[in-house]
């Protein structure tokens, strides 16, 4: 085959593309809420679900096979069920139940916008003066002989971007300066947090909710040495398609950390548990009865027992082990970004050589 010149120069426009989007498409993207929520997937073998007992335990119905409630243990939490293929993430066959305990879109962090912009050929008569105006602060002040704008925007409704360009309209209009001598310093998201997470206790919250499910019915199978195990890990972030945590060899650990995960680099659009207060559902219970479902999952290993010493011995370990791979795993994606991109960055400037 030969290689033309004008084929070079098609591969030379491919490879470069490829550069540019590598480094977007291996930043994982991810549901926002993961990081306030903690996630188990029931999928060990032999654990059955009845769904006529969730209604008698306060939850109502999203959409078939979906149920949501506020917890028990402590209002600052719901409880969202749904169910998972086990086909799809590698675990067996049938399906399993995912129990979400996710922090309540009243205790979200509130997203604030913080704007620093200079303006050009403006005066002020006083060395700096403040106002308020739709939810934004002003603090307007002379610095280096130029005036100086610091706008933070609290509940502000709109985007980024809107920020931005309401912020210069304010200020040109309030200085009685063109658009253009307003130029934009920075522009910032902040995002302040209404509920300290730490002051949440996940693992007790994990541990009544399960103990009310088994001890009601509604879940059969899951042991109390499952249930000590499973709160004993429990923490906000190990929830998701890629953290949540999952029955791996006679161990509850987070889905990652199993043989062979199938990870997502870029989360599912819309995941079944997936509420925000943008979407915030009204929960109608169902005239008719819930069905009764029986999920019986298929064993990958053979389940072996584990004593409540040796479960938190592994809750511990596992624990430990985490701390250590998440606060190593930026490093390690960043450096294989790296790695990547000078590899084909190599690759692209020896075929622009080429063609050129």
């Amino acid at each position: 085959m030969v290689f033309t010149k004008e084929l070079l120069r098609l591969a030379a426009i491919l490879v470069l593309i490829v550069l540019i989007l590598l480094p977007q498409s291996l930043m994982a993207c991810f549901n926002p809420l993961d990081e306030y929520s903690y996630e188990v997937l029931l999928n060990k073998p032999g654990i059955e679900i009845n769904g006529n007992m969730l209604k008698e335990l306060g939850y109502s119905v999203i959409s078939y096979g979906q149920y949501i409630k506020q917890s028990t243990a402590d209002p600052r939490l719901k409880v969202i069920l749904s169910f998972v293929n086990l086909k799809e993430v590698g675990l067996g066959s049938g399906s399993a139940l995912s129990i979400r305990f996710q922090l309540e879109e009243d205790f979200l962090p509130l997203p604030e916008y913080l704007a620093v912009m200079r303006v050009k050929n403006a005066s002020l008569e006083q060395t700096w003066f403040s106002e308020k105006l739709n939810n934004v602060i002003y603090v307007f002040n002379k610095v280096n002989g130029n005036v100086q704008v610091t706008a933070i925007g609290i509940k502000y409704k709109g985007s980024l971007l809107d920020f931005e360009k309401d912020i210069k309209n304010h200020v040109a209009l309030r200085l009685t300066v063109p658009l253009e001598n307003v130029e934009a310093v920075s522009v910032s998201e902040l995002k302040i947090p209404i509920v300290d997470l730490e002051t949440i206790d996940w693992g007790n919250v994990v541990k009544i909710e399960l103990e009310l499910l088994v001890r009601n019915g509604a879940i059969k199978g899951l042991s109390y040495e499952d249930i000590y195990e499973i709160s004993a890990i429990a923490k906000p972030g190990y929830a998701g398609w890629n953290s949540r945590i999952v029955y791996y060899k006679d161990s509850w650990i987070p889905y990652f950390k199993t043989d062979n995960p199938l990870l997502l680099k870029c989360a599912p659009p819309a995941s079944t548990f997936a509420v925000t207060s943008d979407t915030t559902p009204t929960l109608t219970p169902t005239p008719t009865p819930i069905p009764t479902i029986i999920v019986t999952m298929t064993a990958t290993t053979t389940p072996t027992p584990l004593t409540a010493t040796e479960s938190a011995v592994e809750a511990r370990k596992a624990y430990t082990e985490e701390e250590f791979l998440r606060a190593t795993a930026p490093i390690v994606r960043m450096a294989y970004i790296f790695i990547t991109g000078l590899v084909i960055s190599i690759i692209a400037w020896f075929i622009v050589r080429k063609v050129i």
